[in-house]
């Protein structure tokens, strides 16, 4: 990625400043002149990788989205179970459900805290609860056979 790239070439597929791109329409060197104040389009485009922002596309976004809610999905499946059988559930089961109430994910926020919003969400449509987490300790040296506990 720009400035990180040292050849250009690698970041760009052409040099050509366009006004609309799936339009094919090339912006007309007086405009490159009135807004960039030179028609070196070589240099237009570094200013633009520069100071300009990324546009994602819709299909590009909506990817991003569907990943981050399998994310979402995969770490409720990951953290809950279902308190009745003592199992975790299925993470298609979490995304089903996370469907059923609606859930939006939020492209800003980290999917950690989403899977957390959604713990609790779910909590309202079906029997779901944090797994306790399971500890083993392991005694080295002296106290080890005594049974003595110095915790």
């Amino acid at each position: 990625m720009w400035p990180y790239e040292k050849d250009i070439d690698e970041v760009l597929q052409t040099h050509t400043v366009f006004i609309n791109v799936s339009k094919g329409q090339v912006a007309k060197k007086e405009d490159l002149i009135k807004a960039f104040a030179t028609e070196d389009q070589t240099e237009i485009c570094k200013e633009i990788l520069k100071k300009g922002e990324l546009q994602v596309s819709d299909k590009e976004r909506h990817s991003q989205i569907d990943s981050m809610f399998k994310d979402i999905a995969t770490t409720v499946a990951d953290k809950c179970l279902n308190p009745e059988l003592k199992r975790p559930y299925p993470v298609t089961m979490i995304e089903k459900a996370m469907k059923d109430i609606h859930y939006s994910v939020k492209a800003h926020q980290s999917t950690k805290q989403q899977a957390l919003q959604v713990i609790k969400l779910l909590k309202e449509s079906i029997p779901i609860e944090r797994a306790q987490m399971r500890l083993r300790i392991v005694l080295k040296g002296k106290n080890r056979r005594s049974g003595k506990k110095n915790y």
